[in-house]
């Protein structure tokens, strides 16, 4: 009867955690795959699998919503000419904000999740794009000039204040994370230059390397913040595509960059030594935040990886082809160690 309590107890601890999003099913479907003994059942697919043609119709809303984001787009930049200054607001800022109004009350009204609701979720990407168009359409017509680096990191520090004020005070919704988090990292950008003005210090590739390096850091230990928050579950695999893609890229360019590739000692230390280092830490990152998309951006960096190192030692001695094969070869070799090592380490994915 104790024992029976005690469960009792874990449970209502467990729903408690679900309820508040601390807790997902991938979370209870992970504990039980690494904690059941030998001759337990095995899950053999996600708690939530997925309904028929569900897929289908995430994809045609992802579709939709670009094109809406690009026709606005488009519509307002074939006919810029002929828009007076309140007409280009409105139709950027003032769209934004209808669209923002109707997806806040069809959420409310339906009680729906704004994030799993996939007319709900696409009416908000639509009013974020459209939003943040809009702080740079006012801020052009107030002669503001977004190429100078004190307005581009003022203007995106307002507009990432505003949207973290939105999704915080207003509604939890992943579009207005996003944005809030892109806006932030222009803004970064844009004050490392107004601080360390390239025209007075002459930035090298080294100072770009770094400084994307640090934005892309910075975007990943974002996206660990946000991994247990189902409401932002969308946000940490972009997160973590960004941040990886940021980091991986920084170090790479950097590596063979001229200032790096002519001298034979430093390009053999950092590309040749550190850099497969580096990517052994991704992937253990990638079984850290159970994340198959860093784990998937890795390996196609080793592949390039792979390459370069096959075909620099050894094309002189078995020829191109050869040596086109052995790289060949070795991208098998890295594909199944891959697969093997998400399937053991990251589990596929709960779906609603």
């Amino acid at each position: 009867m104790k024992a029976q309590l005690s469960k009792d107890a874990v449970l209502a601890d467990v729903g408690t955690l679900v309820q508040k999003g601390d807790i997902t099913l991938n979370d209870l479907q992970r504990i039980y795959t690494l904690n059941a003994p030998a001759d337990a059942p095995q899950v053999s697919r996600p708690l939530a699998a997925s309904r028929p043609g569900l897929k289908i119709g995430n994809a045609l809303y992802i579709v939709g919503t670009l094109i809406v984001c690009l026709g606005i787009c488009l519509l307002i930049g074939g006919n810029w000419n002929q828009m007076n200054t309140g007409s280009r607001i409105i139709s950027t800022m003032g769209l934004g904000l209808l669209v923002f109004a109707w997806a806040l009350y069809r959420g409310r009204k339906q009680a729906v999740d704004v994030n799993h609701d996939l007319l709900t979720a696409s009416l908000f990407t639509i009013a974020s794009v459209a939003m943040a168009v809009g702080v740079g359409v006012i801020v052009h017509e107030l002669n503001g000039d977004l190429s100078d680096p004190d307005t581009l990191a003022g203007t995106a520090a307002a507009t990432s204040g505003a949207f973290a004020l939105l999704y915080l005070l207003v509604v939890r919704s992943a579009p207005l994370l996003t944005l809030a988090i892109a806006a932030a990292v222009a803004a970064y950008f844009g004050a490392v230059e107004w601080l360390i003005p390239s025209d007075n210090y002459g930035h090298s590739e080294l100072f770009y390397a770094v400084e994307t390096f640090i934005a892309g850091a910075a975007v990943l230990t974002g996206g660990l913040l946000f991994r247990r928050r189902v409401v932002a579950s969308l946000l940490c695999d972009v997160m973590y595509i960004a941040g990886t893609l940021m980091t991986l890229g920084a170090f790479f360019w950097l590596t063979l960059s001229s200032g790096f590739s002519s001298d034979e000692t430093v390009r053999a230390i950092t590309y040749d030594m550190l850099y497969p280092v580096f990517l052994g830490f991704a992937v253990w990152l990638s079984v850290y935040a159970q994340s198959r998309s860093i784990l998937i951006l890795t390996a196609l960096f080793l592949t390039g990886y792979i390459f370069e190192i096959s075909f620099e030692y050894f094309s002189d001695y078995l020829g191109g082809a050869l040596a086109l094969c052995l790289a060949g070869v070795l991208v098998l070799v890295l594909a199944y160690v891959t697969t093997r090592f998400a399937k053991r380490y990251i589990p596929a994915p709960a779906r609603n």
